[in-house]
């Protein structure tokens, strides 16, 4: 599905897209808190999460793979997250929902819907580092308030969660106010 955006010989650019032409170089200016290469330089220390996100890309690139094949390879990958994500959370309640396919069925509808059309268009990786923290931490959260999961190791998880999926640092916090909402609930109502 995520490569419909792709028609033959095209790649995603311009607009908001965050994919950088220079993937490589752009990969090597985040692993350092400033940027000397810009007008004046740039303080990149609030963006030092982004370097998970512009891994993936950089890491393609890195194997031998083309510009155009590089970018496939980061929109496929952020769609199976979104999915694998929700499904493991949908999974994790199957005490509660005990129907065969609403793990998968709610994977399906995480995945694609109408309000992540316009990112897909972009390909914010930023939003879809988000989205796929949220089902996750979710469900692990919970585990750990219902005593299925001890609250040291869920704390670890969710650790390593938002390691990965971080959303790119500093100024992507808001992206988590879902996550947020849904924490607070679950304190609420557990």
């Amino acid at each position: 599905i995520p490569l419909l955006w792709f028609p033959s010989g095209y790649m995603v650019t311009g607009q908001d897209a965050a994919y950088p032409v220079n993937i490589i170089e752009n990969f090597k200016s985040r692993l350092f808190t400033w940027n000397g290469q810009e007008p004046f330089g740039r303080d990149y220390s609030y963006d030092m999460g982004s370097v998970t996100i512009h891994g993936i890309e950089s890491g393609m690139m890195l194997l031998g793979t083309s510009l155009f094949d590089a970018q496939k390879f980061t929109f496929i990958f952020w769609f199976f997250m979104m999915g694998i994500s929700m499904y493991y959370c949908a999974y994790s309640f199957r005490k509660h929902f005990p129907y065969r396919y609403f793990p998968l069925f709610a994977a399906i509808l995480y995945s694609v819907n109408f309000y992540l059309l316009a990112l897909w268009r972009q390909g914010a990786g930023t939003t879809f580092s988000a989205y796929t923290a949220l089902p996750l931490i979710a469900s692990l959260y919970i585990r750990a308030l219902s005593g299925e999961l001890s609250v040291v190791k869920a704390g670890l998880l969710i650790s390593l969660a938002l390691f990965f999926f971080n959303a790119g640092g500093g100024l992507s916090i808001p992206l988590f106010g879902g996550l947020l909402i849904v924490i607070t609930t679950a304190t609420v109502y557990f």
